[in-house]
């Protein structure tokens, strides 16, 4: 037998417990009644109960709670397989992690901001597959598309800035592998959210979102960082501030947000362009637009379906407490035949 909800299970010597304490009250308090009056006028005066009653009385209460338990821990017997059938679309987050994400214009920093913005637009999926790619002077698939929400936030944790070997910011590389990341068989709607401060210059960008129309791919990007930009800190080995980035001027480095070309390319494919904030709203926003979209069925395989046999535990509760409530809690005096 499977259990859908053991959680309830747990309880169950609570109930037992209970049934201990009930009955050494129960006893306690007859005991010191009794010592009110000998016997022969114990039995005159007081009602006479039977003693099955009385463990009736206290034992359906306890059955009734046992049975409800047992019944919430949804208990499972039996299975078959079902086909399981999901509709959605194809959705492909590509995060910039170029040196520019380490800047603290917003909190804690650009990169982590983003990292929040994706699991967000994640946890907010139903049905979609989605894959994540990361670009700095080059592009890597580093998730490809998947219906595990768990394994592609896994991903996420992963993602630092600097992880891949060639440096800047290449939003045409990044556009390109998504493209790619698609399948080319099926009708299922595709789409991308880029993430990023928009920092580059890509000569060659305009044939990569020539490219992505062409297949049919919308692209949604999200500005993160500040108009007004932050220098970009440099390390040392043990973690913490060494400085800020100079250029040969000997002038510190300012990084700022570039919405302009992130505005551009959202336009040029359909999409639409967001800036982050730390209310959210973007995420609901590009969420309400990827539900527009066509959405395709497609098969998710078979998964086993168990037999809830929680009927059974509820009717003996239903049945326990009926029967308390039927069950009379007073007893027969004996006659008094004796004078006051």
């Amino acid at each position: 037998m499977k259990w859908g909800d053991p959680i309830f299970l747990k309880l169950l010597p609570v109930v037992i417990v209970l049934m201990v304490l009930v009955a050494i009250r129960a006893t306690g308090a007859l005991r010191r009644t009794r010592r009110l009056a000998d016997d022969p006028l114990w039995s005159r005066v007081a009602p006479v109960i039977p003693a099955w009653r009385k463990w009736l009385l206290i034992g359906l209460p306890l059955l009734t709670l046992a049975a409800c338990l047992l019944g919430a821990a949804r208990p499972q017997l039996g299975s078959r397989k079902v086909q399981v059938k999901r509709s959605g679309i194809d959705l492909v987050l590509a995060l910039d992690t170029s040196a520019s994400m380490n800047a603290a214009d917003v909190v804690p920093n650009r990169l982590a901001r983003a990292r929040r913005e994706m699991i967000d637009l994640i946890n907010e999926l139903r049905g979609d597959r989605v894959g994540i790619v990361i670009f700095e002077g080059t592009a890597f698939l580093l998730c490809p598309l998947t219906l595990d929400y768990g394994a592609a936030r896994l991903f996420l944790d992963t993602i630092e800035a600097g992880m891949l070997p060639v440096p800047g910011s290449n939003l045409a590389a990044a556009i390109r592998t998504t493209v790619k990341s698609f399948p080319s068989e099926g009708s299922r709607s595709r789409a991308v959210v880029i993430l990023s401060d928009g920092e580059a210059r890509d000569p060659d960008l305009a044939d990569a979102l020539k490219a992505a129309s062409e297949a049919g791919v919308i692209i949604h990007t999200i500005g993160v960082g500040t108009p007004a930009g932050e220098p970009l800190p440099e390390w040392n080995e043990d973690g913490s501030v060494a400085g800020y980035k100079k250029d040969r001027s000997g002038e510190v480095v300012l990084s700022r947000l570039d919405e302009s070309t992130l505005r551009d390319i959202a336009s040029a494919t359909g999409g639409n362009y967001f800036p982050a904030t730390l209310a959210g709203g973007e995420v609901g926003a590009i969420v309400r637009s990827l539900e527009g979209m066509d959405q395709q069925e497609m098969k998710a395989g078979l998964r086993t379906h168990y037999e809830e046999r929680f009927q059974f535990f509820a009717g003996l509760g239903i049945l326990a407490l009926f029967g308390f409530l039927i069950t009379p809690s007073g007893g027969r005096r004996k006659e008094w035949r004796g004078r006051f």
